[in-house]
């Protein structure tokens, strides 16, 4: 719709919704990459960008800096190796690492998504702050904690759901394990955490 069809979104229209994307990018997209790659030229930031692709690809990829920000720093407090209890916990720092990478990343890409799923807003409902540290001593400094409580069913029997609990004072997060044990659980269970927890209160 944002390249100008507004046809039927069926298979048989396969060929029109294409050819709108096509002229939308033909017509729009390309003059202003144009536009841009002379600008770059004119500072000669075009020569930087051929020679030292990698380097530069954070630059314009939203999120990617970020994401890999966070998964490297994260700290998580585990039980004993080897038991179902690890196995469990490691599921569950597989699961945010596929939301942070996928989720999170696609949600910033898609202007009409809600704000609240980019990385930098999950950032900054575990930490406090969206922004990485800018002092170096703060960045070796920086780790975000990830607690697993296992036991909610034993001190509740008869609650049906709990949400992961952030404490942006020391940079931790509780995931409540029982109730996350598949990804759509956890995603759903996350999204909803992240939307309604921006007062740092329990939900």
């Amino acid at each position: 719709m944002r390249c100008g069809y507004t046809g039927a979104l069926n298979i048989e229209q396969k060929d029109a919704i294409i050819r709108a994307i096509v002229l939308h990018a033909t017509f729009r997209v390309k003059p202003m990459l144009g536009d841009l790659r002379k600008g770059f030229q004119l500072y000669g930031l075009l020569d930087i960008l051929k020679g030292h692709p990698s380097l530069c690809k954070s630059l314009f990829v939203p999120g990617e800096d970020y994401a890999d920000y966070i998964l490297s720093n994260v700290a998580p407090e585990m039980s004993e190796r080897g038991t179902s209890r690890a196995s469990v916990e490691s599921k569950l720092i597989n699961y945010f690492q596929d939301f942070l990478m996928w989720s999170a990343e696609d949600a910033a890409e898609v202007e009409t998504e809600p704000s609240y799923l980019s990385v930098p807003r999950v950032m900054q409902w575990i930490t406090g702050q969206g922004l990485k540290p800018l002092l170096l001593s703060e960045q070796k400094a920086f780790q975000i904690v990830f607690r697993f409580d296992q036991d909610c069913k034993i001190r509740m029997p008869q609650h049906t759901i709990c949400f992961p609990i952030v404490s942006a004072c020391t940079n931790a997060v509780t995931f409540p394990v029982v109730h996350m044990t598949t990804y759509e659980d956890f995603e759903c269970i996350i999204v909803q955490a992240i939307k309604s927890g921006g007062a740092f209160s329990r939900v």
